[in-house]
């Protein structure tokens, strides 16, 4: 029978266990360096023994040491089993009440979570579209109160009143799961609790709870995910820009780089190559930054839009700096707001946004190029490659495809500035990329 413990028995070094109350035991054991004294839990559980190692003598005192045993034997009385019963009485999980917390306190806590500035652009604009779908319906109310019905039914009504911004809603619903589930703040047996697993088939599921059919955004082939122009109406728009204007610059820049607007707003005149003619994006300012770097290879008219915006920017860091806004960098809503202006849908019939010229590209290349998708999505920044194909392709991702790309971008270049005929297509040669006459041509 193991020895009780004792003041004398903790000061002192003799092997052994020695034993208290609840099951704990302290258990001391001579090492080269002279003793290790440890806490461990040791009872006998349904006939079956139970031995739990609760921690070091240095960092649970006896009386702690005490608390955890008594705890751990309570809780495993109450059915739960030994390494959950001893973790519980360790660090006994935080429940929530119904009383704790509303959503726009949700929101805080993920924004906080999300940002480690929270006073960035990046965040106010997050924020404040969580704040306009999300806040004015449900900014005071609790979270335990909210329901499946009750959530497609708000969203329901964004997609009748304003079908452009049905994809947001979506995107804002998977944004209000993801601030529950990181911020921690509902119990994993909540029957009410959103679960952002079931987003992922996020549209049959509002169709399936009362979104008609009719109801949801209407869109063709070239207006999947933001509006965008067709290929063949780009050209006509090309004209309609201004050449001593920041935002025009900008979305023609845009439209020959096929990039992401956001990338736009943290370029700096350093990153541009002026002589390779390049552009090469850091990670920090791509939307996936686990790829490395992305270099562009510029197109002669890409180089002429950005000597016009160095003859208006060249004094500051920012190439998107709007020179009208103190310093400010123009917004993704700016450039939209400039396309309206322009009255872009008397050519093509819609309101495009700036993130649709990488539809129209995309588009452009489906119909026009034969043999170059893997290209084509590296030109989007799109990964094409499984892990496999990673380990047997050595060179920096950053100049992939480069001299395609860059023959591919002057192709685009062309076809966007009205330089190509309607009836050109490429298709890929040993040379290079040749029209279907040319090769047509050589066979002959």
């Amino acid at each position: 029978m193991a020895k009780k413990i004792t003041h004398k028995v903790l000061q002192g070094n003799k092997p052994g266990d020695y034993a208290g109350n609840d099951g704990l035991v302290l258990r001391i054991r001579a090492t080269a360096k002279g003793s290790s004294k440890s806490w461990l839990f040791k009872k006998s559980v349904n006939g079956q023994p139970l031995l739990l190692t609760i921690g070091a003598l240095s960092v649970y005192g006896w009386d702690r040491a005490q608390d955890i045993a008594t705890q751990t034997f309570q809780n495993i009385l109450d059915g739960t089993d030994g390494k959950t019963a001893l973790q519980h009485a360790i660090s006994p999980p935080q429940k929530t009440t119904q009383y704790d917390y509303t959503f726009a306190a949700i929101l805080d806590a993920k924004v906080r979570l999300k940002y480690s500035n929270i006073e960035s652009k990046d965040a106010k604009a997050w924020r404040a579209s969580l704040d306009r779908l999300i806040v004015p319906n449900w900014g005071d109310c609790l979270v335990w109160e909210l329901t499946w019905a009750q959530l497609g039914e708000v969203f329901l009504g964004y997609y009748r009143q304003c079908p452009g911004e049905g994809n947001m809603a979506i995107k804002t619903i998977e944004r209000f799961a993801q601030c529950m589930d990181h911020a921690r703040m509902l119990e994993p047996d909540n029957p009410h609790g959103i679960d952002a697993q079931m987003w992922r088939d996020r549209r049959k599921w509002l169709l399936d709870n009362g979104l008609p059919n009719d109801a949801a955004p209407q869109k063709d082939d070239a207006m999947k995910g933001n509006p965008a122009m067709g290929y063949r109406d780009i050209a006509s728009v090309w004209p309609q820009y201004k050449t001593e204007q920041v935002s025009d610059l900008i979305l023609q820049l845009q439209c020959l780089t096929v990039t992401r607007v956001g990338s736009l707003q943290k370029a700096t005149w350093d990153e541009f190559d002026w002589d390779a003619q390049e552009w090469c994006i850091p990670a920090a300012h791509l939307k996936v930054k686990d790829r490395g770097d992305f270099t562009i290879p510029l197109t002669d008219a890409a180089m002429d839009v950005l000597r016009r915006l160095y003859d208006i920017n060249g004094n500051v860091d920012h190439i998107m700096t709007n020179p009208d806004g103190r310093g400010a960098v123009l917004t993704s809503q700016a450039l939209n707001q400039r396309l309206e202006h322009i009255n872009i849908k008397a050519i093509c019939g819609r309101n495009p946004v700036n993130h649709g010229f990488r539809s129209t590209f995309r588009e452009w290349a489906d119909d026009k190029l034969e043999g170059l998708d893997n290209e084509v999505e590296w030109c989007l920044h799109h990964k094409f490659w499984n892990k496999v194909n990673d380990a047997y392709r050595k060179k920096p991702k950053s100049r992939l495809f480069l001299d395609k790309r860059r023959v591919i971008g002057a192709l685009w270049a062309d076809w966007v500035t009205g330089r190509t005929p309607e009836a050109t297509r490429i298709s890929p040669d040993s040379t290079g990329v040749v029209s279907f006459s040319q090769r047509a041509h050589m066979r002959g």
